[in-house]
Parts: C-alpha cells; sequence; structure tokens
C-alpha cells in the first residue's frame, strides 16, 4: 500500500490520534483510565508547541498511523523513567523546547493497515526530524510486547538477553534494534500496570550527523 502520506499533525488532528491510539491498543473509549492515554486536548495543545514533533499517516480520508514524540533535556544515559514520568504525565509536561533529545511518547498503526510500511516511515520521519533539529538522537521505551508467551518460562531479564542476542523474535523489540536502535536498561512496569508484558527496554538511536 503507498496510497498514504506522512505528514506533521495539526490541531484539526488530535481527536483522530487518540481515537486510533485506543483503538491500537484494544480498549473502548469507555473503559480507558485517565492515564491510559494522551487525550485529544493535550494532543492539540502539544502540536501547537511542538509542530515538528508529531506526525500521522494519512490516506486522504482517513488517519492509519501516529507518532508523537517530545524534546527533553534528560538524557537517555541518566536514571530511566517511567512511561508517565518521562513524558510530564499526560499533559506532556516534560516537552523541553531546548531539549536535545526527542523521546518517543506515543506510536502506533491501525491493525487494518499493518506490514505496510507505515510504521517504517513513521520512523523515517522522526529520525529525519532529528537530523533537521540536529539534536543528539531519539530515544523510548520500547514495550517488551512478546514476553506474554514466555512470562512461566524465563525472568524478564532472560528474555531480554535472548532477544538481544536474536535467539528470540519480539515484535516491537527486534524490528526497533533493526532500524538501528541500540538497546539500553529494562524498565518494569513501564506504564504503570500490573501485567507480564508491561515492561519495556529503553532503545536509543544516536544522530551520527549531531554537531
Amino acid at each position: 500500500m503507498n496510497n498514504f502520506i506522512i505528514r506533521n499533525a495539526t490541531p484539526a488532528d488530535a481527536d483522530s490520534i487518540f481515537e486510533l491510539s485506543v483503538h491500537v491498543y484494544g480498549d473502548t473509549l469507555d473503559a480507558i483510565g485517565a492515564d491510559d492515554y494522551i487525550p485529544a486536548w493535550s494532543i492539540a495543545r502539544h502540536i501547537q508547541r511542538f509542530p515538528d514533533g508529531v506526525f500521522v499517516a494519512d490516506t486522504g480520508t482517513d488517519i492509519i498511523g501516529f507518532a508523537i514524540t517530545i524534546r527533553t533535556s534528560h538524557s537517555p544515559y541518566e536514571t530511566a523513567h517511567r512511561w508517565l514520568e518521562a513524558i510530564g504525565g499526560v499533559e506532556l509536561m516534560a516537552h523541553d523546547s531546548k531539549g536535545t533529545w526527542i523521546y518517543g511518547v506515543d506510536f502506533g498503526v491501525n491493525p487494518d493497515y499493518r506490514k505496510m510500511g507505515i510504521g517504517t516511515a513513521l520512523y523515517r520521519a522522526r529520525f529525519d526530524m532529528v537530523r533537521r533539529l540536529n539534536l543528539q538522537g531519539f530515544y523510548a521505551g520500547g514495550m517488551l510486547a512478546g514476553y506474554q508467551a514466555y512470562h512461566d518460562q524465563m525472568t524478564i531479564e532472560e528474555y531480554v538477553k535472548r532477544v538481544r542476542q536474536g535467539t528470540i523474535t519480539d515484535p516491537t523489540i527486534t524490528m526497533q534494534l533493526n532500524r538501528g536502535f541500540k538497546s539500553g536498561p529494562v524498565l518494569k512496569h513501564y506504564c504503570g500496570k500490573s501485567l507480564v508484558n508491561d515492561s519495556a527496554m529503553q532503545i536509543i538511536w544516536h544522530n551520527m550527523a549531531y554537531a
């Protein structure tokens, strides 16, 4: 599928981004918690203050993918934070307009449009943005989505070790490592929920052109 474009989001896209984020994670609007998702009003406000940092995949009629980022002065080599702390709550108050790193806040592709290059195109847009703004790099908490199938066989640390070695393929982390990210520390209960697959691994991409 090539009939989509990647573009910077506008405040008018905020409702579509929010609704897609809920759909991507398999929840319903009446079941989500206050801190589970970034609300549409917060997305719209963030687009206004950091228009370079939010992208959508647009078919012309539908938003089928999105990527939200903030700028931060918190280096990936400092103490790692869980999701809400890293982004400054759902209000995204951790955004620092002078920050030299990009932090990946949220990312998703409509399940009906996966394996069509949309995720790759969204990552490319974020890497290009880092280079254009001359920032040090990009990092995020990559969800260890595949641990659910292995949690009764090994610890999260052993699972991560095997993913790094390439003997286990994680649906999220393996793809990110193949895109040039380096692996960082394990972040247990990254989103603050007591789920076996709620841990993440910090992933780091360096801008080699940074000066």
